[in-house]
């Protein structure tokens, strides 16, 4: 019977998957065979792995998977499982109570003059499961969307009324970017000081994605200058202690995926990846990063 082990795992999570995976759960690294984990604190990495040589599966109760080396993995023969659908909605609706908020100046107070969604163009950086859903609730609010991303779904553009275009050219167009993106080598500070220049004027500027993927420093200068008008931030690189106290931002830690539906199906998306690993019926895998 395979071995399990949980890193980073809030109780409450690890008490139902004892329930519903019904295996043996160990406490001991060297002992462990499948590793559930989050993407939150532990980066499992090479001085990691030395310590579990009998490990033979990973998965990760998040869409990211930047906290693991896929690469040092792939030569251990560990398989990578992922939760790549379960935050869509959360996320998406989390990007639009932002925008609103900033746009509508919901805590400044009242006889305060506001702008409208309709007729903006909303740019979508990343077009995964959650900047599709955004492109979509966009639309329904009369927004006209434009997506950067290297992998183009034509039939979503089809179906859901946008174009695909380049980063640039996003960035000079937009009212209202919004970045959902993985982190890895590519993206790693994709929104910096020369990006940020290339903005137009008084935009508004959402990232729930990674924070790593903006330089701080960069959205700091660029909120300074009124460049950026107001940012909503769900993640951001460095101290929160930049961004705490500015009018022209929101932050909300981290919890754009924080609900109770989301919760329930990366919790049961999770038992189905480890039952069908011991079963050798290996699902949602990780292979590489799309973007």
């Amino acid at each position: 019977m395979m071995k399990i082990y949980f890193l980073d795992i809030k109780k409450e999570w690890e008490e139902f998957l004892r329930e519903k995976i019904k295996r043996e759960f160990v406490e001991d690294l060297e002992k462990a065979e499948i590793l559930i984990c989050r993407a939150k604190f532990t980066r499992i990495n090479k001085d990691f792995l030395d310590k579990m040589f009998k490990l033979k599966m990973i998965t990760t109760m998040s869409s990211g998977f930047d906290h693991i080396d896929l690469e040092e993995c792939k030569k251990r023969g560990i398989v990578v499982c992922n939760v790549p659908c379960y935050c869509e909605n959360s996320v998406a609706e989390h990007v639009f109570a932002l925008i609103l908020s900033l746009l509508k100046k919901i805590f400044i107070g009242k006889n305060i003059k506001t702008s409208e969604l309709h007729g903006k163009v909303l740019g979508v950086i990343g077009g995964g499961r959650i900047g599709l859903r955004v492109i979509e609730i966009g639309k329904a609010f009369g927004m006209k969307p434009i997506c950067y991303d290297i992998f183009k779904d034509v039939g979503a553009s089809e179906k859901l009324g946008f174009e695909y275009v380049e980063l640039d050219k996003l960035l000079k167009d937009s009212d209202v970017i919004s970045l959902h993106t993985p982190l890895n080598k590519k993206t790693y500070h994709l929104i910096n000081d020369e990006k940020i220049e290339i903005m137009k004027s008084g935009v508004i500027f959402i990232n729930c994605s990674r924070g790593e993927v903006v330089d701080s420093l960069a959205l700091i200068k660029g909120l300074e200058k009124e460049k950026i008008k107001g940012a909503g931030l769900d993640v951001w690189e460095g101290d929160d202690n930049m961004f705490l106290g500015r009018k022209n931002v929101i932050i909300t830690f981290h919890n754009a995926a924080n609900t109770r539906e989301a919760e329930e199906k990366v919790l049961n998306e999770t038992v189905e990846n480890v039952l069908s690993f011991i079963k050798g019926k290996e699902r949602n895998i990780v292979k590489r990063s799309f973007f």
